[in-house]
């Protein structure tokens, strides 16, 4: 986790309480300045941002999860990472159960 994303989420949930049990739009705002740093103008995103937030766009987490279910049943569709996290999960696991 990068620092200014620490500092930018601290920041958020401090400044709109209502974000603490809100990830849809806590995503949304730290998506917005994202935007804004690269000059982007988060209005032109207001449709994709309403939507989101609205339930309508499959989360992120869905899709992600989704992901991984699907290439741990489907070896032909990993990708180049799949090996590397793997071994490194059971290095974790190993170490965890010999503590």
């Amino acid at each position: 986790m990068s620092k200014l994303i620490k500092e930018e989420v601290t920041n958020l949930l401090k400044e709109y309480p209502t974000m603490r049990d809100d990830d849809r739009t806590l995503i949304i705002n730290v998506w917005a300045r994202d935007l804004e740093r690269h000059f982007i103008d988060p209005s032109q995103f207001r449709t994709f941002f309403k939507f989101y937030k609205a339930g309508i766009l499959t989360g992120v987490e869905t899709i992600r999860r989704t992901r991984q279910i699907i290439q741990e049943k489907n070896p032909g569709l990993r990708g180049k990472e799949y090996h590397k996290h793997k071994e490194l999960e059971q290095q974790w696991n190993e170490e965890i159960s010999n503590h």
